[in-house]
């Protein structure tokens, strides 16, 4: 392969003049790819420490972005803490305790039903009736057709 052939001074002064100006036009999308990586990083540290730890405990430390249920509710830690929810501004609710559900419905256990709990079946089509009616009732008994 041929040896280049040195650059005039005036193609010299160019490729200065151009790198100067790549290097001006880059340093501030450098410095602004060096941050966001930064702050990436950090994000990424941050995200690995959200844990959930169980039902609270005395005497345990939670660290900044643990979750604990406490009392039935699901509470976030702003900070490092030992303090309890509710006692302290340490803690974020995250989801209040909702109601305790009723004791379950009769219809579904047979050997609970009574004659007052259980719902009639509709009545039969007769052949009297007209065809229209015979048909919605037939498709009602069904579950199909329901207005």
């Amino acid at each position: 392969m041929p040896e280049p052939k040195p650059l005039s001074k005036s193609q010299t002064e160019l490729a200065k003049l151009l790198a100067l100006f790549r290097r001006e036009e880059m340093q501030p999308l450098i410095e602004r790819i060096d941050k966001q990586e930064r702050e990436l990083a950090a994000m990424r540290d941050r995200v690995a420490q959200v844990r959930y730890c169980g039902t609270w405990s005395h005497g345990v430390e939670y660290r900044g972005s643990n979750f604990v249920t406490f009392d039935g509710s699901l509470w976030a830690a702003l900070c490092d803490t030992r303090s309890k929810p509710l006692e302290s501004g340490d803690w974020q609710l995250v989801c209040k305790r909702g109601r305790d559900g009723r004791d379950r419905d009769s219809r579904h256990e047979p050997h609970l039903s009574s004659p007052a709990t259980q719902v009639p079946e509709p009545p039969a089509a007769s052949d009297a009736e007209a065809p229209e009616v015979r048909a919605t009732r037939s498709h009602r008994s069904n579950g199909v057709g329901r207005p």
